[in-house]
């Protein structure tokens, strides 16, 4: 459900998404999609525990590939990580985030599908770099402070 509905980014969003499930078919270059990577704004994992099978398999050269431009993204000249969020869709933490992400990036858990439309209205906030909920206001300083 989650990658169909990806496409709520765009009409909901105004966010443009490029999806290997979209643009990927017989016939297409696959390093042509995979290097668009190094131009997005923002890339977002859709982490499960297959995807983690997918990691450590060594002959799945185009994911291992994949997983290479997505860290190289993470060390680009922007603040670390900033540019990467994981989207947790099946599994826990540790059976589907990448080692890299677990400990590093706020995942976005998508796994409660009663919680889909307060999701994806977080994830239309990250890849905008709004915060969840503004801070408040700053306040004046307390008459009791002498300095």
């Amino acid at each position: 459900m989650l990658f169909e509905n990806l496409s709520n980014l765009k009409t909901k969003g105004g966010v443009e998404v490029s999806f290997d499930k979209w643009e990927l078919y017989g016939g297409r270059r696959l390093t042509k999609y995979i290097n668009k990577i190094r131009s997005v704004d923002k890339v977002i994992i859709i982490c499960d525990p297959n995807l983690m099978n997918k990691l450590t398999q060594t002959e799945k050269a185009a994911i291992q590939f994949e997983n290479m431009l997505i860290e190289d993204k993470m060390f680009d000249d922007r603040p670390k990580f900033e540019n990467v969020i994981p989207v947790l869709r099946e599994g826990t933490p540790e059976t589907a985030i990448p080692e890299f992400l677990r400990d590093n990036v706020v995942y976005i858990d998508f796994r409660d599908p009663n919680e889909y439309e307060k999701k994806l209205k977080d994830l239309t906030n990250s890849i905008w770099n709004q915060p969840l909920r503004p801070p408040p206001p700053l306040g004046p300083k307390p008459e009791f402070i002498q300095i």
